[in-house]
């Protein structure tokens, strides 16, 4: 094989792994950042759905209920069956 061909397929292999790289980039950054539809927000309130506060711990305030459970958003897919099976009223920042 030839130095020439040898070169190309570097290259067209570098090429192929850039845009793997930024299309696992872009999927995971539409994940973290896109908000989840078909969700309604309202302002009912029952005192017998289990409340959920993802907010950053910076920006909590300094009275917090007790009956809240309080989890980074990074954590929710993971744990939501497990913390909230059914409804869930969810506090978040944004």
């Amino acid at each position: 094989m030839s130095l020439v061909k040898q070169k190309q397929r570097v290259v067209h292999m570098v090429i192929f792994l850039l845009l793997l790289l930024l299309s696992v980039s872009i999927i995971s950054l539409y994940r973290r950042l896109v908000p989840v539809r078909r969700v309604p927000c309202t302002n009912q309130f029952s005192s017998d759905t289990p409340v959920l506060d993802i907010r950053d711990y910076t920006s909590k305030p300094e009275l917090l209920h007790d009956q809240y459970q309080h989890i980074p958003y990074a954590y929710l897919k993971r744990f939501i069956n497990e913390v909230a099976p059914g409804r869930l009223h969810l506090i978040a920042s944004e």
